[in-house]
């Protein structure tokens, strides 16, 4: 009888070793990382064109699908192989926000369209999935206030976003290499002339176009000089980095990240729709790919048949 209750005990703990590997992600694992803007409002004001009602969405449909929100700072560490597969999910997905609209934290009325009224916040949305959420905003206060004079991108729920369980803040760089500056501006916070990129070639206007981002100057703007603002904040200093448009320059890329990180402290990076579309243990670690709502998928159907790429 012995003999017997112990083969059943150790048919039970190999049963409960198995299933847990199996619950792990493997080393060939492959994750999304999905990319919201809760500023984004369609004319239909849907969950088909508008990000927030899209994430509160598709956050049904992952959980129907098995998957789990995880922080991205824990695949980052997979990706870096700090982290073991068998501390994650075996179907972890990120989900993150990009430009820091107020929308992230608080639930903000929208005066565009009357169908938008009233729209959830991000963290709202969170909190009711039990999803964490990173978010990655742009530092400058000059750039903020232009891309939103009503006040949309203020900083002041940034230290308690960064307090939330749920919710990690990290940078989107300085300036956002915003075609909405059109000349030159001193941002006294920074202590540095925007836009970053005119202290390359020249041209004081933002361009939408990080390639410019090619030397020392004008990367340690972007990069060092947002983090030390977003830092002062937040109380702690971003090392995660969202490249604005999803594109990162060669020298961005190549020469500023991986060799300056005690001055940027920037551990990873992500694009956006490359020829890679999920986070593996190959992935280039200064542009882990993104998948963008209004790029990548608009439907529930097309949400579905994107994921089940990474099933």
């Amino acid at each position: 009888m012995k003999q017997k209750n112990a083969m059943i005990a150790t048919i039970f703990a190999v049963a409960a070793l198995f299933s847990a590997n199996c619950a792990a992600l493997s080393d060939g694992g492959r994750v999304p990382v999905l990319l919201y803007h809760p500023q984004t409002i369609g004319p239909n004001c849907t969950a088909d064109d508008t990000d927030v009602l899209a994430m509160r969405r598709d956050l049904g449909l992952l959980r129907d699908m098995g998957f789990t929100p995880v922080p991205a700072r824990r695949i980052v560490e997979w990706r870096l192989g700090l982290r073991s597969g068998t501390t994650l999910p075996a179907r972890p997905v990120v989900i993150t926000t990009d430009d820091g609209h107020n929308r992230n934290y608080l639930r903000t009325r929208s005066t565009i369209r009357p169908c938008a009224a009233d729209l959830p916040s991000v963290r709202e949305i969170a909190e009711s999935f039990d999803a964490h959420i990173t978010v990655f905003v742009i530092a400058s206060p000059t750039m903020r206030g232009i891309l939103s004079p009503a006040g949309n991108n203020s900083d002041a729920w940034w230290l308690d976003a960064e307090r939330h369980p749920l919710i990690s803040i990290q940078s989107h760089t300085a300036d956002h290499e915003h075609q909405s500056l059109v000349g030159r501006v001193f941002d006294s916070a920074l202590g540095s002339w925007l836009p970053a990129a005119g202290n390359t070639d020249g041209r004081w206007r933002g361009e939408n176009n990080p390639q410019r981002w090619s030397n020392y100057v004008s990367a340690d703007i972007a990069v060092a000089r947002a983090g030390r603002y977003i830092g002062g904040v937040t109380g702690h200093w971003p090392d995660l980095l969202a490249h604005p448009f999803g594109v990162v320059s060669p020298y961005m890329e190549g020469v500023y990240l991986p060799a300056l990180g005690r001055e940027h402290e920037i551990v990873a990076a992500f694009c956006t729709e490359g020829a890679e579309r999920f986070v593996s243990r190959r992935s280039p670690i200064f542009c882990l790919p993104r998948l963008t709502r209004g790029n990548s998928w608009f439907t529930a159907g097309e949400f579905l048949a994107m994921m089940r790429g990474a099933m």
